[in-house]
């Protein structure tokens, strides 16, 4: 059944210690079974947790970190070797400690020569800097910096800043020479006597002055200093070309042996990590999991077969669906089985929440709902099909990749667009270019707004028969009849939707009429759920309690009238989209030739982007709020399997 998720088993698995690697490679190479942590099997597995397992973890872990460092490091990858790897965590931990430490040692070596050729390459280019700044003066560089009787600084001072720099130095014997101008800053040379460094200091700070250090290990005049530095610039780029070359070579060298490292580590690294979620005892070893009820016979056909018979397989079903306010740590994972039409916008359901492994999976009904509602508010033949071609180009990845999903779901938008725009007989925003075939939305608004309430109520309806179906499936009967999204609020619902419709009408309900459709289902929802819950084992209702369920009734009750309300802006929308067409056409009128074409066509791309996102939008939350709400519980996990790579 398509609508319910994929029927699960859970396993016990019990191997002797020495056939774990064995086991380990049968399941991770199936890839269906979903390991459940020991610990939360219950208290009696408290004791068989494995902590020489997490201790393995953690030693693969710092392994994994140094591969990939080395593999970024000589921009290599990790292969599939031609032969499968054996899971031998002990050995091979060994074998990769001993080899990544060789190869480390020279990568290491490169790497820090590479650092220090950085660091001289930044030296010298802020020495550039600064001499490409003085190149005109006939300073000698090694004089400045061993003055016996003043004291020199070189500073760059904010061009705001000069004048506050004199101020401070009035009172001081001083000579202050700016040199040169960069970035609204100065270059300035500060003389004083050598005794008086400390005020000069001062008033530098003072005026957020940077202090430039003049190239300390260079001479002569700022110009030879220059080509001095130059020079050892060329010099840095022949050394870093050796650098390339050596590392070209390790790479060479070393290439083989550290991708077969890399691709020993991550498997044996992943049989360790599943390890994680295992019992043990002094001679066996337990694993737990999930997996397909029907891949059960394959799995255990392949264990027999790589174990000799030597393990012992026990199978449960899964435990029955928790009352709708408890949940269950041993809940089985999720798998959705939906025909590949539906696939992609099981996007739009797992964005909300995973379905639950005991409630209708909503896939179906979700994309169906989103569909009609986009196409409702977006109708339009031509904005339809480009939108419908902007999907199929993503379907085929053209341009963008890993869009695929979203692809598919704009192709589907987009067909239904163009079914609604044939209806209205709208094709870019143009009126009376086709013959609507069901009517205008412009010309009937009122009508518009009756169907998108009818198409409403229909929403709200299927969700609680939903939610009344899970129920069923859950043998929660309580729920069924007494729940506020159950019988009784359905009865509610409908009762309010037909008083209102009377009202409308003119021809209002008498008192017992009302009563029965609305009073009475409003008084049970209030009473019955507390007292059904007292009979399910919570405490006796008293007057908070009573007074509680009112207030939630009444909180359900106004729900449900505004989300009926809700679905008005599927006329609100598609009235909007054809009124936002005429404005196009009014502002394209004021202009003369090729000016009022570049009007429409300006106006349909910015309708097709802003408007169609915003439609989206309104369709997810049309679907989120006033749909799920009624039935989607989505506090299930999704099935993940444990595979090993390869």
């Amino acid at each position: 059944m398509i609508l319910t998720p994929v029927p699960m088993a859970r396993i016990f698995l019990v191997t002797l210690a020495g056939d774990l690697p064995r086991a380990t490679e049968v399941l991770g190479h199936a890839g269906i079974v979903q390991l459940v942590p020991v610990a939360d099997l219950g208290p009696w597995a408290q004791s068989l947790t494995w902590p020489e397992a997490e201790a393995l973890a953690a030693q693969y872990d710092s392994l994994q970190r140094r591969v990939g460092a080395i593999l970024r490091a000589l921009t290599l990858r990790s292969t599939p070797p031609a032969q499968p790897v054996e899971i031998e965590p002990h050995r091979a931990a060994a074998l990769a400690d001993q080899r990544l430490a060789q190869v480390e040692a020279q990568v290491r070596e490169i790497e820090q020569r590479e650092r220090a050729l950085d660091e001289e390459a930044h030296r010298l280019a802020v020495a550039a800097q600064q001499l490409q700044l003085l190149a005109r003066l006939r300073v000698n560089l090694e004089e400045l910096r061993q003055l016996e009787f003043l004291y020199f600084a070189a500073a760059l001072v904010p061009e705001e800043n000069l004048e506050r720099l004199r101020g401070s130095l009035a009172g001081l014997p001083h000579a202050l020479v700016p040199a040169a101008r960069r970035d609204k800053a100065y270059l300035v040379f500060a003389f004083t006597k050598r005794e008086l460094a400390g005020p000069l200091e001062q008033a530098l700070q003072s005026a957020y002055a940077q202090h430039a250090e003049l190239a300390p290990d260079l001479s002569g005049t700022p110009a030879q200093a220059l080509r001095q530095v130059q020079a050892r610039e060329m010099a840095l780029l022949q050394e870093r070309g050796r650098l390339e070359q050596a590392r070209g070579a390790l790479a060479a060298r070393w290439r083989a042996e550290v991708e077969r490292i890399a691709w020993l580590v991550a498997v044996n690294g992943a049989a360790v990590e599943a390890w994680r979620h295992l019992g043990q005892t002094e001679h066996t070893r337990l694993t737990a999991g999930w997996l397909p009820a029907s891949a059960l016979p394959e799995v255990e056909a392949t264990l027999s077969e790589a174990l000799a018979g030597r393990f012992v397989l026990r199978v449960s079903p899964p435990p029955p669906a928790a009352p709708s306010d408890e949940s269950t740590r041993l809940q089985p994972p999720t798998q959705l089985r939906n025909p590949a039409p539906a696939r992609p916008f099981e996007a739009l359901v797992t964005t909300y929440g995973q379905p639950n492994y005991h409630e209708l999976d909503p896939t179906l009904f979700a994309a169906l709902l989103f569909v009609l509602m986009f196409g409702i508010m977006f109708g339009d033949v031509g904005q339809g099909a480009v939108l419908a071609a902007a999907g199929w180009l993503l379907t085929r990845e053209v341009g963008l990749r890993g869009n695929r999903t979203f692809g598919w779901i704009l192709l589907a938008a987009g067909a239904s667009a163009m079914v609604f725009g044939a209806l209205y007989g709208t094709a870019f925003l143009t009126e009376g270019l086709l013959r609507a075939l069901w009517f205008e939305p412009l010309s009937n608004p009122t009508y518009f707004i009756q169907v998108a309430v009818i198409f409403g109520i229909a929403v709200i309806t299927l969700g609680l028969a939903l939610n009344m179906a899970n129920a069923l499936r859950a043998r929660d009967r309580v729920r069924f009849i007494a729940d506020r999204r159950g019988l009784i609020g359905l009865w509610f619902f409908w009762g309010a939707a037909y008083a209102a419709y009377t009202l409308i009408s003119g021809r209002p309900l008498g008192t017992v009429a009302s009563l029965l459709l609305v009073g009475v289902p409003v008084v049970l929802m209030a009473l019955l759920e507390p007292f059904l819950g007292f009979l399910r084992g919570k405490r006796w209702p008293g007057f908070l309690v009573i007074v509680q369920s009112s207030v939630e009734t009444f909180d359900t009750a106004v729900r449900y009238i505004s989300n009926t309300v809700s679905f008005v802006r599927l006329a609100a929308f598609a009235i909007a989209h054809e009124g936002i067409g005429i404005m196009v056409f009014i502002l394209a009128g004021l202009v003369s030739g090729v000016g009022g074409a570049a009007i429409v066509v300006v106006g349909n791309i910015l309708v097709i982007g802003l408007e169609g996102l915003v439609v989206f939008i309104q369709a997810l939350r049309l679907e989120y709020y006033e749909f799920f709400t009624k039935f989607f519980r989505a506090d299930g996990t999704p099935f993940r399997p444990f595979r090993l790579p390869g």
